[in-house]
C-alpha cells in the first residue's frame, strides 16, 4: 500500500540534517529518486520532462549541476496526486 503525501513528507524530513538550511531546500536528483523510489536515470528523465503524460519536474540548473527545490518537489507530487489522470 503506498504512503499518503503527509507521511511521505514527514519522513523524508527527518532524513535532512536540521543545521544545515541548504541542504533541507535543494534536493540532488540521486536524493530525488531515492525519495521518489525510483532509479536516477528515470528521475533525471523525470527533469528532462521525457516521461510521457507526466509533467516535467521542476528543477533549477547551476551550470551543469541539476537540482530540485523540496517545496517544489512537494507541489509537484501534489499536484500529480490532485491530477484526475493520477488520482
Amino acid at each position: 500500500m503506498p504512503l499518503s503525501l503527509d507521511a511521505f513528507v514527514d519522513a523524508n524530513r527527518a532524513m535532512i540534517p536540521s543545521n544545515d538550511s541548504a541542504a533541507r531546500t535543494l534536493l540532488t536528483l540521486a536524493e530525488v529518486a531515492c525519495t521518489l523510489r525510483c532509479s536516477k536515470a528515470h528521475a533525471s528523465k523525470l527533469a528532462r520532462g521525457l516521461v510521457r503524460d507526466v509533467p516535467p519536474l521542476p528543477v533549477v540548473r547551476l551550470g551543469r549541476r541539476v537540482v530540485v527545490r523540496r517545496d517544489a518537489l512537494t507541489a509537484w507530487l501534489l499536484a500529480l496526486d490532485n491530477s484526475p489522470e493520477f488520482g
